[in-house]
């Protein structure tokens, strides 16, 4: 059925989306992360 197609055309690119999605904001955490913890050094020294 058309339907089952949809679904599977829309079911298939999802694992590599979020595969994207989490590597983009684990590295956007880590930037994050950096500054933050710079930023408390300095303030700290």
């Amino acid at each position: 059925t058309p339907a089952a197609r949809a679904s599977k055309r829309i079911v298939l690119p999802e694992p590599s989306i979020r595969s994207v999605m989490q590597k983009y904001l684990a590295e956007r955490n880590e930037i994050t992360f950096d500054k933050i913890f710079n930023q408390k050094i300095d303030k700290g020294i």
